[in-house]
């Protein structure tokens, strides 16, 4: 059932981006908030006014479109690559998991580095195959950035932790950069506790750009 659903999701965001994306381009992409009430008022704000989105504002919607939905896990998933002319670009897109499958909501001029459906069978993988796409797209994947799991209260204002792990995939090879994310992802349900009981990651500095 939630396998439909987050199709469902990702067909609506990427209508809202192609909607949108013929307008004006003077909104500026949202900034990263610390607590998750923003996120969703933010998301409120967007649909009330059908304002345009670019990827963070994705994900805002993503994860207010799925917070009923207590059984799929939401995480964000960022990206720092290099064109082959030289230009750095940044994207996030929101991971989601279910029943051990993964997959991710978000929107992208590319539509390889969009949504991808609930059919990975871990992160790990999820972030390979957006490495494959940023190769076919003449880009080279120089870091990766996983979030904690994001809440889904509405109401109350928890704390979001957008980048608990950093990986630098430009100095690893593929194999080394999916066991980092796999390791990560094994202690990931652990770690947001303590992040969420403590306010800090466990016995770690916060994650730099």
């Amino acid at each position: 059932m939630y396998s439909n659903i987050v199709s469902c999701v990702a067909a609506a965001l990427c209508q809202l981006f192609m909607a949108c994306s013929v307008r004006s381009n003077s909104l500026p992409s949202s900034s990263f908030p610390q607590g998750a009430s923003h996120i969703f008022s933010v998301s409120k704000q967007l649909i009330k006014e059908a304002l345009p989105i670019q990827c963070v504002e994705a994900v805002f919607l993503g994860a207010h479109l799925t917070a009923a939905m207590s059984g799929l896990e939401r995480v964000p998933l960022s990206f720092k690559t290099k064109f082959a002319h030289g230009t750095v670009h940044r994207h996030i897109v929101l991971a989601v998991r279910y029943q051990g499958w993964w997959g991710a909501l978000g929107v992208s001029r590319r539509a390889s580095l969009m949504n991808k459906p609930l059919r990975f069978a871990s992160l790990a993988e999820l972030v390979e195959e957006y490495r494959t796409s940023y190769e076919d797209c003449h880009h080279k994947l120089l870091t990766v950035y996983v979030g904690l799991p994001l809440p889904h209260n509405q109401f109350l204002d928890q704390p979001v932790k957008w980048r608990a792990t950093k990986v630098r995939a430009y100095s690893h090879a593929p194999e080394e950069v999916s066991a980092k994310i796999s390791k990560f992802a094994a202690n990931m349900t652990r770690m947001n506790e303590h992040f969420l009981r403590e306010g800090v990651l466990p016995g770690a500095a916060s994650v730099r750009r």
